[in-house]
């Protein structure tokens, strides 16, 4: 989940390129399209569908989890960028401390209402929270959750939170490595790339992998953040020389083949040839997408993105992150007891009821958490500049 606050790019250092570049509203209309696919994903998320309206919804939405590999790849761009575009000497204890000004507030403030008043309130919708305790609700408290339940499944109330873990470990780990090969950038991404899929068949071919490890382990999901700092290097040597742009729309047939890819392979994540497969092909299209929308300043798409509705979404992007699916479990059970009830066989209407409840109320806890926590703490950024 990207929890970068967006800025403009720099403007060009050739006469060649002074066309208009991207905006504070198209990268923020980016990141609203992924956390609303994330959305919808989890509100059509139907539990064992039997029915073939309900199998057919199932299979058009499943896709959508991939929202959380082009928030991966937002991300990986805009901490790179941000590293690199420091004015003078970059400081990683600077970039830490604001890191932790936008990440920590929202995290620590979300365990202290899942993991401490929740499980105190005795309502039978809260009954999950208390199972979170001993080790398991440390995992969450020291941001090791994703590993902690590699081969398990996590509390399905705060699953989600595995996102999260991997981008704060790449937080920490990314500068100790892009700061002294920064003359470098693109091998560098290409070889941590490579890393992680050799990695990826090192843990199958040891007996190491399970479906949980594969999506969840930071250090098996890191490629899709250093395909968002890939990015930032090809469009950084694009504007240094803009030559090589022209070629740039011939990339879309790849990005084509690498959907094709994904879809044959990598719609479930659950597979080695899904996670060795899959994974790549999506965060290929979405890389060779975010080149197009960098390298375009107007287009129907910059219109949908730049909409007022899309641009709030990716403003309030971390916290409609943080409580969607809690929010959309405790009204599932509020509405349905926790279980959706089939109407004439099909249970997708009350799954969609559900979400017509669960997503404007997400809405509001994420505007009240950017006005009233976010946007304060993000304040104090400007200390450390």
């Amino acid at each position: 989940m990207n929890l970068e606050k967006t800025l403009p790019l720099a403007e060009p250092q050739s006469a060649a390129t002074h066309e208009v570049r991207p905006t504070l509203a198209v990268l923020d209309g980016v990141r609203g399209i992924s956390i609303l696919m994330v959305l919808l994903h989890h509100v059509l998320l139907l539990p064992a569908p039997a029915h073939k309206v309900d199998v057919l919804i199932e299979r058009a939405t499943r896709p959508l989890w991939t929202g959380v590999d082009l928030l991966f790849l937002l991300s990986g761009f805009l901490i790179t960028k941000s590293l690199l575009e420091t004015p003078g000497s970059p400081s990683i204890g600077h970039f830490y401390l604001r890191r932790s000004l936008r990440i920590l507030p929202l995290y620590l403030v979300s365990l202290l209402l899942f993991l401490v008043v929740f499980p105190a309130i005795p309502w039978e919708g809260f009954e999950s929270y208390r199972t979170l305790d001993g080790p398991g609700a440390r995992s969450f408290w020291l941001g090791f959750m994703n590993y902690h339940y590699s081969h398990e499944s996590a509390p399905g109330n705060l699953g989600h939170f595995w996102s999260l873990c991997v981008e704060i470990h790449f937080y920490l780990i990314w500068p100790l490595f892009l700061l002294p090969f920064r003359r470098a950038l693109i091998p560098l991404c290409v070889c941590g790339i490579l890393l992680v899929a050799a990695l990826r068949i090192l843990s199958i071919k040891t007996g190491y992998w399970t479906p949980d490890l594969g999506y969840h382990a930071s250090h098996l999901r890191f490629d899709a953040l250093l395909w968002g700092a890939l990015v930032y290097g090809l469009d950084r040597s694009y504007r240094e020389s803009p030559a090589w742009g022209r070629w740039l729309p011939r990339l879309l047939p790849l990005a084509g083949i690498a959907a094709s890819v994904f879809l044959v392979v990598g719609r479930t994540r659950s597979s080695h040839l899904g996670n060795l497969l899959g994974f790549p092909a999506v965060d290929l299209a979405f890389a060779i997408f975010l080149l197009l929308i960098l390298q375009r300043s107007s287009g129907l798409f910059h219109g949908v993105l730049c909409t007022s509705f899309v641009r709030l979404s990716g403003k309030l992007s971390y916290a409609l992150y943080v409580f969607h699916y809690p929010v959309l479990l405790l009204c599932k059970e509020w509405i349905f007891q926790g279980s959706f009830p089939a109407w004439n066989g099909m249970i997708w209407p009350a799954a969609l009821l559900t979400g017509a409840v669960a997503v404007p109320l997400t809405f509001l806890l994420a505007w009240l958490s950017w006005h009233l926590l976010e946007k304060p703490c993000l304040s104090l950024k400007r200390h450390f500049a």
